[in-house]
């Protein structure tokens, strides 16, 4: 049947707008399809950024482990350099160390020991020295070293370096520059280690103003004991032995006035009893 003017115009208005709207949809369709592209590239190179800081980050943790793993070295290497000595008793080398073996605490220090002396449960440290320019301070540290190395009997093998481990501050340094100075000339006992340090760290005129000072010296507002063992100090630093009858003489000579009048009724025959004697004349002034 054929088509009326009007039928046709409706049929083909209505297909032109069927094809717009087409159009239409396929227009929003290539906009998403481009930016579902976009989206996927920004999503690659975003894994792909993803992917280098994982690798940056493996690659940091394998350097922080390697450097951990060389820290524990050097502390180690540091603990092994600074042992503290910790000698029990009759510090005779055993079997074992004999061999090439080593006894360590636990915290890695070596400890020498003799496995037939009681005496060797009594552990003990050498005192540190930081190297400040105090003469009384160094030879009080050397007085001190050697009474640990006397009565623990270390052998003297070991006490160059346990008394240089001990070092710290401005002594470490000065320690390292000597043995690069002098590497021929290195102490390797502690009499030799002592009179280096007393070259550098006591002067020449030191001994003498002490002793100087010692001859005039007066008990003044201190105790009885403060003043003889001010005394007795002062008398080790200058190394200066005496007779027991000189030692008395000095000791009664510097005692304060009323103290020594007492002191002319009484017997004594050693430095202990007269002490004993101005002790007890103290306090009956």
């Amino acid at each position: 049947m054929p088509q009326s003017p009007r039928t046709k115009g409706i049929i083909h208005h209505f297909n032109r707008k069927m094809n717009e709207h087409v159009e239409g949809l396929a227009e929003e369709i290539r906009i998403a399809n481009e930016q579902v592209g976009q989206f996927q590239d920004a999503q690659m190179a975003t894994n792909a950024t993803l992917a280098e800081m994982q690798q940056a980050q493996a690659a940091h943790a394998t350097s922080l482990a390697t450097l951990t793993t060389r820290l524990d070295e050097l502390v180690q290497q540091l603990a092994d350099q600074r042992a503290e000595f910790d000698y029990g008793g009759d510090t005779e080398i055993d079997d074992q160390d004999r061999h090439g073996g080593r006894h360590r605490n636990r915290r890695g220090e070596r400890v020498v020991r003799n496995r037939n002396d009681s005496f060797t449960k009594i552990k003990f440290t050498i005192p540190s020295f930081n190297g400040k320019y105090d003469p009384g301070a160094y030879l009080d540290w050397e007085l001190a070293v050697d009474q640990k190395f006397h009565c623990h009997d270390v052998p003297a093998q070991y006490q160059v370096r346990a008394a240089t481990s001990e070092f710290t501050d401005f002594a470490s340094i000065w320690w390292r520059e000597h043995r690069s100075k002098h590497p021929n000339n290195i102490p390797t006992t502690w009499e030799q280690l002592k009179t280096v340090m007393r070259h550098r760290f006591v002067p020449s005129y030191y001994a003498r103003d002490l002793l100087n000072k010692m001859q005039r010296f007066q008990q003044g507002t201190k105790s009885v004991e403060e003043y003889y063992q001010e005394l007795q100090t002062g008398m080790i630093r200058c190394g200066l032995v005496e007779t027991n009858d000189a030692a008395m003489a000095r000791f009664r000579g510097g005692l304060n006035r009323e103290i020594q009048d007492i002191l002319d009724y009484k017997h004594y025959d050693d430095i202990t009893t007269v002490f004993a004697l101005a002790c007890k004349a103290e306090r009956e002034v």
